[in-house]
């Protein structure tokens, strides 16, 4: 059963677009929640270095993640370069399963920027699984 939706903030990305998510979620984001616990802090956190394709991603994925106890974790290194036997939430892959390698590199930075632990190690899992067992002309073609 789902939570009943929480008190929002704003969250401004670098292109000017705005995204009304839940204060919980966002609070995955500790630049998020450092930036709520400044004195003065209001209800729009400006996010200077994400675009509004990339925030709004990243914030799915805190969404998903809001309740868990614990952050999911990633053995590393990854054994084989199958994500889907290396990461133990079904969602995640399919949540990080994108086609474009730019938009991935995206993630790894915004979960960088806003440190998201667990969403940086999922989005260098993902890397690493499109590296591990290749030659570099292979890697070279890949990205």
């Amino acid at each position: 059963m789902e939570a009943p939706p929480g008190p929002k903030i704003t969250l401004l990305a670098s292109d000017g677009r705005s995204l009304q998510v839940d204060i919980k979620a966002a609070n995955m984001s500790q630049f998020i929640k450092r930036a709520l616990e400044s004195p003065g802090a209001g209800g729009i956190i400006k996010v200077h270095k994400t675009s509004f394709k990339t925030l709004k991603k990243t914030m799915e994925y805190c969404v998903h993640h809001m309740e868990d106890v614990v952050a999911p974790k990633i053995q590393m290194p990854l054994v084989t370069n199958d994500l889907e036997m290396e990461v133990s939430d079904k969602w995640d892959c399919c949540f990080i399963g994108l086609e474009n390698t730019s938009d991935i590199f995206e993630i790894v930075r915004a979960a960088g920027y806003l440190v998201i632990p667990s969403l940086l190690d999922l989005a260098c899992a993902k890397i690493a699984s499109l590296i591990k067992g290749k030659t570099p002309a292979e890697i070279r073609k890949t990205f």
